[in-house]
């Protein structure tokens, strides 16, 4: 999960760097696990103004000192735009194997609630992994 963490903050700092990513990022809200409430607000900021401005930024925030502080901590990065297809990549690719790992627990609670027979549990977990 680390290792998910310091993706989040690459993609964050390579949009905070250079806005203009957002017109061609694949990820949503929910790829963003730590900082989905920032991401959301970023997007909506760089929706709304079509740029990142922190002056604005602090003038919008009930505690200003907070969110740049927050900002700090994801510029702070070590991360490069130019590499940002790759951070995005790979969180992608980090998602989809929490969400087949994901449904793969929900089918084992089936199984152990046994709401499941054996040969359906094999059936549908070989459609999730058949996802892969």
């Amino acid at each position: 999960m680390e290792q998910y963490e310091v993706l989040e903050n690459a993609v964050l700092n390579c949009l905070i760097v250079k806005p203009e990513l957002f017109k061609i990022i694949k990820l949503s809200e929910k790829h963003f696990k730590k900082h989905r409430r920032f991401y959301k607000f970023l997007k909506e900021f760089y929706d709304l103004f079509g740029k990142i401005d922190f002056s604005l930024i602090k003038s919008c925030s009930i505690n200003p000192s907070e969110v740049m502080n927050y900002v700090a901590d994801i510029i702070d990065t070590t991360s490069i735009p130019s590499n940002f297809e790759l951070y995005e990549e790979r969180l992608l690719k980090f998602y989809n194997q929490f969400e087949i790992i994901e449904e793969i627990n929900k089918l084992n609670k089936k199984l152990y609630l046994r709401d499941i027979d054996i040969d359906n549990f094999k059936i549908e977990l070989k459609e999730i992994i058949g996802e892969i």
